[in-house]
């Protein structure tokens, strides 16, 4: 909350961080909504919140190797808690899983590193748009978000 001229009606009043009124409206500080005159609403709430985090794909969050170790690992399970053993059309089908995993395990390893990579870039601009947001002011005489440019 800083005195410093609007540079919406370019006046020379009080004009209040977003993100102080994100976190006013969170905590329901009546103080600072009163000081700031607005009033705590679902619909205050989502024009002062942050830009949502990117969303992560389920299957790229792990490795195409954890996840055949995890076949197996269930493959050979299954047998032993209903008390069987591993007969040969498991085992076949086991051994074909896996020789079919490695035949297309390269593919697989460059579409994680594909996806790994995205949600990095996904994160920076993120990052980008939280800095943004954190810049962003709001007007009580106009009653607008506006974003603060660098003096």
């Amino acid at each position: 909350m800083t005195e410093t001229i609007c540079q919406l009606c370019n006046q020379n009043h009080q004009v209040y961080s977003v993100e102080s009124i994100y976190f006013a409206i969170i905590d329901q500080d009546e103080a600072v909504l009163n000081e700031v005159g607005i009033t705590k609403s679902k619909k205050r709430l989502n024009e002062f919140s942050p830009p949502p985090p990117p969303k992560k794909t389920f299957w790229a969050r792990f490795s195409p190797d954890s996840l055949m170790l995890l076949v197996v690992v269930v493959f050979l399970l299954i047998p032993l808690l209903l008390n069987q053993n591993l007969n040969l059309n498991q085992t076949i089908g086991l051994i074909l899983v896996f020789l079919m995993y490695l035949l297309f395990r390269n593919k697989l390893l460059s579409w994680y590193q594909g996806q790994q990579k995205l949600n990095q870039e996904h994160q920076i601009f993120y990052q980008q748009d939280i800095k943004k947001w954190q810049r962003n002011l709001y007007c009580p005489v106009k009653d607008e978000v506006f974003t603060a440019t660098k003096d």
